[in-house]
């Protein structure tokens, strides 16, 4: 140590060291700071990091053998030697960083309170401002966005399928409480889609609201009574001056008003009548000559004692009863005055029915003391809806403001014979296929009148010729030829529908117009024009058997519409459409009615047509009209062709049952009697084409193998026709005793009631007069075929008569005694049992 007492060693060492360590630490802290990692990281991370991200874990337990440089004891593990340890995961928060690896498998709501008691027993400083900020982090591992999907509409909506719940509804601007089942998605077989039978863009027929109940209220029922007072006062009382005018005419020998009520062919005054007869009517009243059947006299009631709270001022129940009084006088004149024998000739009257004859002076007379009587009716004084009426609406049927069938009942109280749904089912329906459905559409849920189906006009389009422009002039087709072109514009532009199409019309009356409809459409086809809509008129009209088979057959694979008119019955070439991609195709007629059994359709002809017009309907209550408006026709008669034939019977059994079932739902396929309370989900209820016409297929005989009833949805039961209508040629219809074993005639509805009657018909009319059996392979009737061939002979008997001649193989003495108790003829070679 005497280094360093000199005072001279001492100078020369501290001067060594103060020149070496500054040059040393200087070296040591040029090789720290050269290495990225350790340059300026420190200070990056506790100066920029955010505050709210500093994740420090107040354990003693933490593994820092691994540890790297950082701002967080965010993944530094813990020392295991706490986990054995039962009693302190209470005191330990342990379970805050095991969401951090594990983050799914951990509930996370747990982790969440624990936080708080961390910053107790910390220091306020570091601790308190980021123990409660790890909790934004946890939720993020959670994913709480994930779960408002759950309360999307979608599938709320979805889940209301069929359920009932509360709604407020408008009827005529009144707010009404209801409870409503909400509509339910139809549900096809994959089997029917596999086999082609089910609609390509399916079909909805039921979109609306069901009302289960409705809400009565004061509102509500005075809304109720106001339409019943329209509809009570439509046609003929809305005209205060009508009655007055009518009765006050002035008579003469050439007019009475007796006879122009009775001769009114439209039985308009029957039906005005009808709406007050039973207030006018006593209706304890008994007709002392009910079983008088040589009676003619006056068997009309007398007055009704609570008419006299009705009447206008100035009319009570006695001026009723004077027009009874002269109503009797008047009528008993008529009946002195009849001759039934016209051989009296002071008696005028010779004739029963017709003008001036017995019962239409008779007629008259009461039709007079009815219109008199309504006319000093005061129809304000109509304050009450019957009890009836308010168990409808209670229920959500109400009397709309356009019910002509109100009527008031003995105690002077509004009802109707008809009440419409609250939300009304039919016209949502109509207006929404008036919409999307239309190749031309519009908003709104009315049919369109014949001459606007003749024309081909729509509401909010206009219609330009463009036959002669230069885009079609090339193709020599004119007015003259009975062929139009034209161009449908719609007036206000939609972003969803069809804003304009080409329509081209051929009239199949003019010669030169049918003769060149077929290369006019191969023309328009092989250059790609853009034709909307092919329109064929008359068809059928100057020859019911004219061929339009070529003409359908080259229509284009796919198009938005196709409109046929037929004027002749001969509709079987519709089956040209099978393999057509049409989406809306409208069948009309003019000359007949549309609702007559002689129209028939191959179901297969609407394979792929993806809507029917069964909206465009005109009905006509005249039956002597002969101008008839065009109207859609109503298919109650199934047909099918020889080439739809197969041993199994495969294809027409799977027509039967796109019309029975698959597509029953479409109006097109519910004959003549619409649809059911649930037309999408119980097809069984529904209504369907009862006539069955096989007389283009040879081969069927009878009705074995074919299939009435629902597969698949067992609950819809089974289909039974009224009219089977059977190919045959020359005076013997022959059948073999096999298939009359099979022939399952039980499913003709025999045992119901008339009109119509269940009838067995054949294609040559009344020509066929007589049955023959064979037995090709040996069989012999079985109890089965005796009920078969008693079905037969009862169903054909306008043909066969009622005692029929049944012809069998003289050599087939097992089948001839199997008919012991018939009728028997020997002669020749058969025998005539």
């Amino acid at each position: 140590m005497k280094i360093f007492k000199t005072g001279k060693t001492r100078k020369k060492l501290l001067f060594i060291l103060s020149a070496t360590l500054p040059l040393s630490v200087g070296s040591a802290a040029l090789i720290y700071f050269s290495n990225n990692k350790n340059s300026n990281e420190h200070n990056e991370l506790l100066r920029d990091t955010d505050p709210d991200q500093i994740k420090l874990i107040p354990k003693n337990n933490l593994d820092y053998r691994q540890a790297a440089p950082s701002n967080t004891d965010f993944n530094l593990p813990e020392i295991q030697e706490p986990l054995p340890e039962p009693e302190k995961p209470k005191e330990e928060p342990q379970p805050l960083p095991e969401p951090e690896p594990e983050p799914k498998p951990e509930p996370k709501p747990k982790p969440e309170p624990k936080p708080a008691p961390l910053p107790k027993p910390e220091i306020p400083k570091p601790i308190p401002k980021p123990q409660p900020k790890p909790l934004p982090p946890q939720p993020k591992v959670e994913e709480p966005k994930k779960t408002p999907p759950i309360r999307q509409s979608k599938p709320s909506d979805e889940a209301k399928e069929g359920q009932i719940v509360d709604k407020i509804v408008k009827f005529g601007g009144v707010d009404i409480k209801v409870k409503v089942r909400t509509p339910r998605t139809r549900k096809v077989s994959q089997k029917d889609i596999d086999d082609k039978i089910a609609n390509r863009n399916p079909y909805r027929n039921d979109i609306a609201d069901h009302v289960i109940s409705a809400e009565v209220t004061p509102e509500y029922i005075e809304k109720n009574r106001q339409n019943g007072l329209k509809g009570l006062k439509q046609n003929f009382l809305a005209n205060q001056n009508f009655l007055p005018n009518l009765l006050n005419a002035k008579e003469s020998d050439v007019y009475k008003i007796a006879d122009h009520l009775a001769g009114n062919p439209t039985e308009f005054y029957t039906r005005v009548i009808a709406k007050f007869k039973q207030l006018i009517d006593d209706p304890n009243w008994v007709n002392p000559n009910l079983h008088n059947r040589d009676y003619r006299g006056d068997d009309t009631p007398d007055p009704n004692l609570e008419l006299q709270k009705f009447l206008k001022n100035g009319y009570t129940l006695d001026d009723v009863k004077k027009l009874a009084e002269i109503r009797k006088k008047r009528i008993q004149e008529v009946v002195d005055d009849y001759d039934p024998y016209a051989k009296d000739p002071k008696k005028k009257i010779k004739c029963y029915y017709g003008p001036n004859c017995f019962e239409g002076k008779k007629k008259g007379h009461v039709l007079e003391y009815y219109i008199r009587t309504i006319n000093m009716i005061d129809t304000n004084l109509f304050t009450k809806l019957d009890s009836n009426t308010e168990q409808d609406i209670r229920k959500g049927y109400v009397i709309d403001e356009e019910n002509d069938n109100v009527f008031i009942n003995s105690k002077g109280e509004i009802n109707s014979y008809s009440k419409a749904p609250l939300i009304n089912g039919t016209k949502i329906l109509y207006e929404k296929d008036n919409t999307e459905r239309r190749a031309f559409g519009y908003s709104s849920w009315n049919w369109r009148f014949g001459g606007q189906i003749g024309e081909g006009s729509y509401p909010g389009w206009t219609k330009t010729d463009i036959t002669t422009s230069p885009e079609y002039k090339k193709y020599n087709v004119s007015k003259r030829d009975g062929i139009n072109i034209s161009k449908l514009t719609r007036d206000v532009k939609s972003d969803k529908h069809r804003n304009e199409g080409v329509v081209v019309t051929i009239d199949a009356a003019n010669p030169s117009g049918y003769s060149k409809a077929k290369k006019l459409i191969e023309d328009l086809t092989r250059d790609g024009k853009p034709i909307t809509s092919y329109r064929i008129m008359n068809m059928g009209l100057k020859d019911d058997n004219q061929r339009f088979s070529e003409i359908l057959k080259v229509l284009p694979k796919k198009l938005a519409q196709l409109e046929l008119f037929f004027e002749g019955f001969n509709t079987s070439s519709l089956i040209e459409l099978e393999n057509k991609e049409i989406d809306e195709l409208g069948i009309f007629t003019s000359k007949h009615r549309p609702y007559f059994d002689q129209w028939t359709i191959n179901p297969y002809a609407l394979r792929n047509v993806a809507w029917v017009n069964t909206i465009d309907y005109n009905y006509v209550h005249e039956a002597n009209r002969r101008d008839l408006p065009y109207s859609r026709i109503v298919f109650n008669t199934l047909a099918f062709d020889a080439k739809d034939y197969d041993k199994d019977l495969k294809r027409i059994n799977l027509g039967l049952r796109m019309a029975y079932f698959t597509r029953n739902n479409e109006k097109i396929f519910q004959g003549g009697f619409g649809p059911g309370l649930d037309p999408d989900h119980k097809e069984g209820q529904n209504s369907y084409p009862t006539r069955l016409d096989f007389s283009r297929v040879p081969a069927i005989k009878s009705l074995r193998g074919l299939i009435f009833s629902d597969e698949q949805k067992t609950e819809n039961g089974r289909r039974r026709i009224k009219n089977l209508k059977l190919h045959n040629t020359g005076s013997v219809f022959e059948i073999d005793v096999e298939e009359l074993n099979e022939a399952q005639f039980d499913a003709i509805s025999h045992e119901e009631p008339g009109p119509p009657f269940a009838k067995i018909e054949f294609s040559n009319g009344n020509q066929t007069k007589k049955l023959k059996i064979t037995s090709k392979n040996g069989a012999q009737l079985n109890g089965s075929g005796q009920a078969n061939l008693n079905l037969l002979l009862k169903l054909a008997k306008d043909n066969l008569g009622s005692d029929p001649e049944i012809i069998v193989d003289r050599n087939n003495s097992q089948l001839k005694n199997s008919l012991i108790g018939r009728r028997t003829t020997e002669k020749d070679n058969v025998d005539f049992i």
